[in-house]
């Protein structure tokens, strides 16, 4: 966490709100970060934090404990945030209630959770 006025972004790209929370994708660092717009505050949500370590895992455990490899373009919808993992081509979803993180689909198998 800290103040999202310090915080280091790289190639930041989409965005998208719920809450009060803006949710925004930090493609370089491969994370995908939450900034609370009523203190300021700034939170990674998916990714490991503010290490650019980027892959492939974390599917049915909490976000944070996951890894992206180049988020691009963010949505929300009925309480959960799905997450273009571009390089990684795959969609993954976040719940944003439980923060319970899990794969969708993926461009090889054409299959779904």
């Amino acid at each position: 966490g800290g103040q999202a006025a310090q915080a280091k972004l790289h190639g930041p790209c989409g965005m998208a709100v719920w809450n009060n929370k803006l949710y925004l994708a930090d493609t370089c660092n491969h994370a995908v970060r939450c900034i609370d717009l009523a203190n300021g505050s700034i939170d990674t949500v998916v990714g490991k934090s503010m290490g650019a370590m980027w892959g492939y895992s974390g599917d049915g455990g909490q976000g944070q404990q996951a890894a992206l490899n180049g988020p691009r373009n963010l949505c929300i919808h009925n309480d959960k945030l799905y997450i273009a993992d571009m390089s990684n081509h795959r969609v993954r979803v976040l719940d944003l209630h439980t923060h319970h993180y899990y794969f969708l689909w993926n461009r090889a198998t054409r299959t779904h959770w």
